[in-house]
């Protein structure tokens, strides 16, 4: 599935991330402090961060669930937090820098290179200190 960019004033087809997911596009999301990056999650699972100006491949790509992606969100005060939500009854919560707002010198040498990880998650029906 693709992820096709238009100008709706001119209303023509201005670009897209061709073959954006293996399988169909489910949601999308803008980072409301660096608008021309963009959160995807599909039906392969993956939630992915694009920069819409190069738009060949995704910044950043991670197998987030083990099925469907149905929402993702990127927080609007915190932009490095991606919330996923997936139809594997899974939420969580992702710590992408890489496409933070936040100068490189805040982020801090100790997570370049690193690849994300889940920061918290939960599954539908489970409460502390066990499943219900």
């Amino acid at each position: 599935s693709s992820i096709v960019k238009c100008d709706l004033r001119a209303k023509t087809k201005v670009g897209g991330m061709d073959h954006a997911h293996h399988l169909g596009v489910r949601d999308l999301h803008f980072n409301p402090n660096r608008m021309y990056y963009l959160a995807s999650g599909g039906d392969d699972g993956f939630v992915k961060i694009w920069d819409t100006r190069q738009c060949s491949s995704p910044v950043l790509a991670v197998e987030a669930h083990d099925h469907w992606v149905s929402s993702v969100a990127v927080n609007s005060y915190h932009d490095q937090l991606v919330l996923s939500s997936g139809t594997d009854c899974v939420v969580r919560l992702w710590s992408f820098v890489a496409q933070s707002s936040v100068s490189p010198e805040l982020k801090g040498a100790s997570a370049a290179g690193k690849p994300p990880h889940p920061t918290a998650a939960a599954r539908s029906g489970e409460r502390r200190g066990g499943k219900e």
